[in-house]
């Protein structure tokens, strides 16, 4: 990203020189006293300093902070509505190389890497189970970006547990307990190589 514009102006007596410091650019003042012009400005973060000079003698300066951020990074990887397994996941996109790239889910920093010298990133987020909804920002210097385009993902649920039998049975002709533990509100299955034998609902929190 390249230089940023910034406008100033305001009201000042007539006749006198504005200047900003940093040799950003001097401005002169209109005969009804009021001055306006703009300065070039690289990303990041910037203190404009005002004064006014009379007669070989200037007034103390007035610091404006100013803070040019990148532009919203994009999210290319997953796609919207994609259906991911449980744990760690890879978020990859573009944004403005050098920036710190930071993954959200909602409102929450899950991830945070740098953006490459070719503008991309790849970051490792792990993802709960459920609906979830990824935003990125980039940062300097000067603050956050705006987010990026929101994706919303479905991540799977863990495996369920066997708690009984706790080992392989032999020479057992049944009935037998069969006892786990599952994600609440979700759908257990259970197989005998590969027929289904049952199905229940867990209750949900």
């Amino acid at each position: 990203v390249g230089s940023s514009f910034f406008w100033a102006n305001g009201l000042m007596p007539p006749t006198f020189a504005v200047s900003f410091s940093a040799s950003a650019g001097t401005f002169t003042v209109a005969a009804n006293g009021t001055f306006s012009g703009t300065v070039t400005l690289s990303p990041g973060a910037h203190t404009l300093t005002l004064s006014q000079t009379i007669a070989g003698t200037s007034s103390l300066g007035l610091s404006v902070p100013v803070a040019i951020v990148p532009p919203a990074p994009a999210i290319t990887a997953p796609s919207n509505n994609a259906a991911l397994p449980n744990g760690n996941n890879v978020v990859s996109g573009t944004g403005t190389p050098g920036t710190t790239l930071s993954v959200l889910d909602g409102a929450t920093v899950i991830g945070v890497g740098t953006i490459a010298a070719n503008g991309q990133y790849s970051i490792t987020v792990p993802l709960a189970a459920g609906e979830r909804v990824l935003t990125t920002t980039a940062s300097n210097s000067g603050g956050p970006s705006a987010p990026s385009a929101a994706i919303t993902v479905r991540v799977a649920a863990n495996a369920p547990a066997i708690t009984s039998p706790a080992a392989a049975l032999s020479d057992a002709a049944g009935p037998f307990l069969i006892a786990g533990s599952g994600v609440p509100g979700a759908t257990l299955t259970l197989y005998d190589n590969g027929a289904q034998l049952a199905q229940l609902l867990l209750p949900a929190d």
